[in-house]
């Protein structure tokens, strides 16, 4: 683990000053303003400065959160300066970063530059507060405004004992004015964990054994290498897991010994502080709701509620959080590193928690859940790691593979399906069984098995695995499942991309071939004719063209399988064969088409809004130009496709469905009905 040497910060001061001469030369630095160019090496040296002494951080290692939290805190309590220096700091540090990327110092530099840039109100609002003042800015503003002279030692000297006897039996966090308390709790927390941090690095060359053992568990849970250069936020977790969570000696941790050589030394608020955190263990919550700052937390390992206040990070809905929470003042925080992953996990974790627990369970005899969760802290941070991983790994998944199949039994089907080691049932959802299906070494999310009353729904990201899921329903279900359909979904419109109904290449050109050579008996305009008959007539043409854009439009948006009989891949080789070319997206001709389809998602099935747009088609076709807002044709071929099939829809309902009035519904609706003669 890095540790503060004098030695090394010595030679960053010296670097800090080589770089920014160099910066000076740049074209970086000569686009700052005055008031930028004159501060620069003011913040680049205290910046520099303070990620050293608080983080241990060299130029090449900072990082977004400790860089925010430079900004917004450290600098403004501790540096005193006027209001220009604090303005300056988002421009100087921006062209600074760059010369650094260009020096091949940063890799990370967008990512640095886009955290400053957004704190610059903040970071003047920070120093201009009078609560968020440290000791020494404090003092050195109390010189000035005395007329003391800071440079003269002598003066500063006197100023000294007098400040110390002015505050000597006063708490660091008196309140001014009566303001409310949580701030001075706030301010509390922070020196508390920064005197655990120190009091750590004191104690740790005293339990070099102790410590090797935590560091080769660590290592070798967390999958890293302690010989290499660990990242900020695993040496952060390191850190906080040896202090709150190791064992040192006759089971005490660094917490408990810090209280028992520290205790007449803290402030009162740091004492209420520290008592939240003698049994600290991270914990396992499920973000139920989001106000701003506030999150309505689940704590799922205890089964309560509780209302996190979060400044700094923020959290999404159905979000699960790895983390230690406690009580500070009157709000509920975060104390130290966390992790986060999306619900999906859920079940998988509590699962893997479960088993966890009970060989705890049998190989100490306890059944403390804080004793289980001090010692399990790291395994849990490993498995959000990993799933992290897993996830980034997929991210550029665009499509998801669903199968239906018929059942004859819900009960029966759960119950077989939950027989598998592997499958796990998440029982957050009320209405169907909602299973989850993992690889078999339980390190990943396969898909999920969803079951009604009537049907199961087999559902991956996986290609891979589709067709296993779906020969493991067949195989546990036997006759008691029916194959319905299958089809893949584009994640990013949800729209269906097609059928995949697992025909081979031939099978689909047989398909074909059969079509176009049969008659269309069913269909009395056709004259009993087969398509590719059809093909050769100019009349017959324009007919089969309407027909196959038809079977088009149904292949996109229909996923019954007792009318959408070709798939988009049949189609493409049915126009080719019998030479049909429509030119274009044959799928959204218009805005219009798009319309019809966005507003009837859920409310028309996929044949009508067909019926509806190859309706719209057929006017088109018999004007040569077509004036007016998409929305208000949609509405009106829709209108008056309700009063040809002697729907209930009034002029009135349509258009409030799309925005338009009932007197343009009125005009245009005629207007196609005269055309078509309807």
């Amino acid at each position: 683990m890095t540790r503060y040497t004098d030695e090394e910060f010595a030679e960053l001061k010296e670097q800090i000053e080589i770089w920014h001469e160099q910066f000076e030369e740049s074209d970086f630095f000569s686009e700052l303003n005055k008031v930028e160019q004159r501060e620069s090496y003011f913040i680049v040296d205290s910046f520099a400065d303070f990620m050293y002494t608080n983080f241990v951080l060299k130029p090449e290692q900072w990082d977004k959160a400790r860089t925010r939290e430079c900004c917004i805190s450290i600098l403004p309590r501790k540096i005193s300066a006027g209001e220009e220096y604090f303005r300056a700091i988002p421009g100087v540090l921006t062209a600074f970063f760059k010369f650094l990327a260009k020096q091949s110092i940063l890799d990370n530099e967008k990512e640095l530059i886009a955290t400053v840039q957004e704190l610059g109100e903040q970071i003047v609002d920070n120093a201009n507060n009078s609560e968020n003042v440290g000791a020494a800015k404090s003092f050195f503003e109390s010189a000035e405004d005395s007329g003391i002279g800071i440079a003269d030692e002598e003066e500063v000297d006197q100023l000294i004992n007098l400040y110390n006897q002015e505050k000597e039996g006063e708490q660091e966090d008196h309140l001014i004015n009566g303001e409310e308390e949580q701030p001075a709790y706030n301010l509390a927390k922070e020196k508390l964990l920064s005197k655990l941090v120190e009091f750590f690095e004191e104690v740790e060359g005293g339990y070099q054994f102790e410590v090797a053992d935590f560091y080769g568990y660590f290592a070798e849970v967390m999958g890293v290498n302690l010989e290499a250069e660990l990242s900020a936020d695993i040496e952060l977790l390191l850190e906080f897991l040896l202090i709150f969570d190791y064992q040192l000696e006759a089971g005490q941790t660094v917490v408990d010994l810090f209280r028992e050589q520290n205790w007449e030394l803290l402030s009162e608020k740091e004492k209420e502080i520290l008592e939240e955190c003698l049994e600290l263990p991270v914990g396992l919550y499920l973000v139920e709701e989001c106000w701003g700052e506030e999150y309505l937390l689940q704590d799922i390992m205890r089964e309560e509620e509780l209302l996190l206040t979060s400044k700094e990070v923020s959290f999404s809905e159905r979000e699960l959080i790895l983390g230690r929470i406690a009580k500070i003042g009157t709000e509920y925080q975060l104390v130290g590193p966390h992790d986060t992953i999306p619900i999906d996990y859920k079940e998988l974790l509590l699962d893997d928690l479960k088993d966890s627990f009970i060989r705890y369970q049998q190989e100490t005899g306890s059944n403390d859940l804080n004793e289980f969760l001090q010692a399990w802290g790291v395994n849990l941070f490993s498995l959000f790691m990993n799933i992290r991983r897993l996830l980034k790994e997929e991210q550029d998944i665009r499509v998801v593979y669903e199968a239906e199949y018929s059942i004859q039994s819900r009960s029966l089907a759960k119950k077989r399906l939950l027989s598998q080691e592997n499958i796990i049932e998440d029982d957050s959802a009320a209405e169907t069984d909602f299973l989850v299906w993992t690889s078999e070494e339980r390190g990943r999310v396969c898909g999920n098995f969803i079951i009604d009353d009537e049907s199961i729904f087999l559902r991956t990201h996986l290609q891979d695995k589709f067709a296993a899921g779906k020969e493991l329903i067949e195989d546990l279900l036997l006759f008691t499942a029916t194959f319905k359909k299958e089809y893949e979904v584009d994640l990013e419109t949800g729209k269906i991309i097609g059928g995949l109904d697992n025909r081979s290449k031939e099978e689909s050109r047989s398909l074909v071939e059969a079509f176009i050579n049969d008659p269309l008996n069913p269909i009395e305009k056709f004259d009993g004719k087969t398509p590719l008959e059809l093909s050769q007539e100019e009349r017959g043409r324009k007919q089969l063209r309407d027909y196959v854009e038809k079977l088009e439009l149904i292949a996109n948006f229909v996923e019954d399988s007792e009318v959408n009989f070709f798939n988009l891949t049949e189609i493409d080789l049915l126009k080719e064969k019998l030479n049909l070319d429509f030119g274009g997206n044959t799928v959204f001709q218009d805005g219009v088409e798009e319309l019809i389809i966005e507003k009837n998602e859920g409310e028309l099935q996929g044949e009508l809004c067909c019926d509806i747009i190859l309706l719209w088609r057929d006017y088109k076709s018999r004007k040569k130009e077509i004036r007016g807002q998409d929305k208000s044709w949609a509405a009106a071929v829709e209108y008056l496709f309700a009063k040809m099939n002697n729907w209930s829809a009034t002029q009135k309902e349509v258009g409030a469905k799309y925005g338009v009035s009932s007197n343009t519904i009125s005009k245009k609706y005629r207007q196609i009905a005269e055309t078509l003669e309807i």
